[in-house]
């Protein structure tokens, strides 16, 4: 398959064009410019429970077993943060493939996306006074005391 029409079809492969794309994409964003749906999707977004990763859990362990207290999947207004440590550290544990890790998953079109995602909820968590630390699945599978050194300096931080 050539990678470069994957945002061009739709679920039966049929190629959109671009007079289609582009009434689609105001009739998103039409549909999200209303605030009832918007905030009734990101409600329905943010209450769906779901199975954490090993990661996540490894990651929820660690700060644990430093003896702190924390929220794992807590909902703050648009996003999910896999371990949140009152008052202000947001953990997240971002999985190689679903991130698009540049080191396993360079090529990964369809979930490249989720890198800008990344990097605009970290700035904008920041800029309303988070600490916000992200690892990578790699970094915790292949090096967990390296990433459990810098938990414990952030954390210690915080005392």
């Amino acid at each position: 398959m050539f990678l470069g029409k994957l945002g061009n079809t739709n679920s039966k492969g049929y190629h959109h064009t671009g007079e289609t794309r582009t009434k689609m994409s105001l009739t998103h964003k039409l549909v999200w410019s209303n605030p009832e749906y918007k905030h009734n999707q990101l409600k329905a977004i943010n209450t769906q429970s779901r199975k954490r990763t090993d990661i996540e859990l490894w990651l929820e362990n660690t700060v644990k077993s430093l003896g702190y207290e924390y929220t794992t999947q807590k909902p703050y207004k648009f996003t999910v943060i896999d371990v949140f440590i009152e008052p202000n550290i947001a953990l997240y544990a971002d999985g190689c493939y679903w991130h698009s890790c540049p080191i396993h998953c360079p090529n990964s079109l369809p979930k490249r996306h989720m890198q800008d995602a990344d990097k605009r909820t970290t700035m904008i968590l920041e800029d309303q006074g988070f600490k916000v630390v992200r690892f990578w699945e790699h970094e915790i599978k292949e090096n967990p005391e390296q990433v459990k050194a810098k938990i414990t300096e952030l954390l210690s931080y915080k005392a």
